[in-house]
């Protein structure tokens, strides 16, 4: 019954046209735009939220994933660096770019 219930509240009452823009990046060559979807009564909304109800606790387990900032921080708060003559460790994470710029197999396997 529970399953059910499920799979009817993944239908919409009403429906609405999703609106797709395209954001021209000017900067880079040849002038590519970023597709943007406003998809919040889009028929497929419910059935992403459902899918990432059920993936999101699995991705939080995987060693490589942190959420933000602070996170990162606790995640390295009792690691041990090596000290060196006033040597200094920097830390960079490219967020904004992450999803696009990891091959697929890559991501897989980590």
């Amino acid at each position: 019954m529970l399953f059910c219930y499920r799979i009817c509240a993944l239908v919409l009452s009403s429906l609405w046209c999703f609106l797709l823009t395209v954001l021209y990046i000017y900067y880079k060559p040849g002038n590519s735009g970023r597709p943007t979807v406003s998809s919040h009564t889009c028929p497929t909304v419910l059935i992403s939220e459902y899918i990432d109800s059920v993936l999101s606790p699995l991705v939080s387990k995987l060693p490589s994933f942190f959420q933000d900032t602070p996170h990162f921080l606790r995640l390295i708060q009792d690691c041990e660096f090596p000290k060196g003559d006033g040597e200094q460790l920097l830390f960079t994470v490219d967020v904004s770019s992450l999803y696009k710029s990891i091959p697929h197999h890559a991501a897989l396997v980590a």
